[in-house]
C-alpha cells in the first residue's frame, strides 16, 4: 500500500471528557463458541478484520479468549493468521423435537420487523455503490490512534471519519434533499444532522440518534458515537435517544461485508452503508497496480423524494470528503 504520509498528533491538549459508565455489555461468539467481547469485535471491525479471522487468532484469556492484546499483536505482526480448521461432520444437526424450535418474536424484533415492512412496502428504494480510497485516513488513524487512546482512554474507530463526510456533503445545498423526511407526499428538507447509527445489539437492530452531529468538533462526535453504541448495547438510551433521525449511518463492514444493501429507515430518505477497510488491488497512474486500503459505500434513497443523479452527487461527495478531508483540523 502506498498511503499519502500522515499528519502528526496535534500537541494542542484537550480535557477528557470522563465515560458516562455505560453498563457492561455480554459478550458475543462467532459461531464457533469463542468468547468475543464487544471491544475486540469493534477492535477488529475499526482495522477491517472479519469475525472469523479473530476467531482465528490464537486466545491467551481465560478458557482461550481472544483479547484485545492478541489482536492487536496480530495486527502488528502483519495481520496473517493460518485458516481456521473448519471440522465437517456427517450426522443429522438434530433429531426429534428439536429439529424445529418455534421462537416468538421479541417486543423489539417485533418493531424491527413492523419498520421494515413498512419501509419495503411503502418506499421505491435504490441502492448506488462506490468504492473508496481510505489511505489517507487510514495513515492518520494509524499515526494518532495510540496517542488518542493515551489520552482519552478511548479507541479511534473509522465511524467518526465517516459521520464527517456525511455531515461535509450534506453542507452543500445540492445534497440537502437527501437529509430529510418524506410524509404525506410532502419532501421535509432537514438543515441540521440528526445521525441515526445502527447498533447490534444482543436483541436486535437498534439505532439511536445522535442529535446536532453537525455541530461537534472532532473529539466531542469521537465520544458521543463510542458512549451512545455502548448504551445501545446496554439497553440505556432515553426515548429522545431513539427518534427524530434525519439519516442513518449502517456499518456492516464490522461483519467483514465489503458491500451491503441497506433498507431506509422511514420516514427518513437515505441510509449511508460502509463496507469493510481493507486492502484490495487498485490501478495507479501509468496503468501499475497496487494495493491500497479501500472501502465499499453504499446509498440507499427514496426514489419518491430523489432521482439517481441527486444520490450519485451525494456518494461522490461523500467519497471526495473521506479521500481529500483536511486532516490537519481534527484536534484531540
Amino acid at each position: 500500500m502506498a498511503p499519502v504520509a500522515p499528519n502528526n498528533p496535534r500537541e494542542k491538549p484537550a480535557a477528557p471528557v470522563p465515560p458516562s459508565g455505560p453498563a457492561p455489555t455480554p459478550p458475543r461468539t462467532d459461531g464457533g463458541n469463542r468468547l468475543l467481547s464487544p471491544r475486540v469485535q469493534r477492535l477488529a471491525a475499526g482495522h477491517g478484520l472479519d469475525i472469523g479471522t479473530v476467531a482465528a487468532i490464537p486466545g491467551t484469556g481465560s478458557g482461550g479468549r481472544v483479547t484485545m492484546r492478541d489482536v492487536e499483536q496480530f495486527i502488528a505482526g502483519g495481520g496473517d493468521a493460518s485458516p481456521r480448521s473448519v471440522p465437517l461432520s456427517f450426522s443429522p444437526i438434530a433429531k426429534g423435537e428439536e429439529r424445529e424450535v418455534h421462537k416468538p418474536f421479541s417486543r423489539l424484533r417485533k418493531r424491527i420487523a413492523e419498520n421494515l415492512m413498512r419501509s419495503v412496502r411503502e418506499i421505491p428504494q435504490v441502492t448506488t455503490f462506490l468504492e473508496i480510497d481510505m489511505s489517507r485516513i487510514v495513515s492518520w488513524r494509524d499515526a494518532n490512534k495510540d496517542h488518542f487512546t493515551e489520552k482519552h482512554g478511548a479507541r479511534l474507530t473509522f465511524t467518526p471519519f465517516f459521520v464527517l463526510a456525511i455531515i461535509a456533503a450534506l453542507r452543500d445545498p445540492e445534497n440537502a434533499r437527501l437529509n430529510g423526511a418524506c410524509e404525506d407526499g410532502v419532501l421535509i428538507v432537514k438543515r441540521y444532522v440528526n445521525l441515526g447509527l445502527a447498533v447490534d445489539s444482543l436483541e436486535g437492530l437498534v439505532v439511536p440518534v445522535l442529535a446536532g452531529a453537525d455541530g461537534m468538533g472532532f473529539l466531542e462526535l469521537t465520544q458521543r458515537l463510542a458512549d451512545l453504541g455502548e448504551r445501545a448495547r446496554g439497553k440505556n438510551l432515553s426515548p429522545d435517544e431513539v427518534k427524530d433521525g434525519t439519516i442513518t449511518l449502517t456499518n456492516f463492514g464490522a461483519s467483514g461485508a465489503l458491500y451491503g444493501n441497506p433498507i431506509i429507515n422511514p420516514p427518513q430518505v437515505a441510509i449511508i452503508g460502509t463496507g469493510a477497510v481493507s486492502p484490495r488491488a487498485v490501478a495507479l497512474p501509468g496503468g501499475r497496480l497496487g494495493v491500497k486500503p479501500t472501502m465499499g459505500l453504499s446509498i440507499t434513497f427514496d426514489h419518491r423524494a430523489n432521482d439517481g443523479m441527486a444520490a450519485g452527487r451525494f456518494a461522490a461527495s461523500i467519497r471526495a470528503a473521506l479521500e481529500g478531508m483536511d486532516l490537519s483540523q481534527l484536534e484531540y
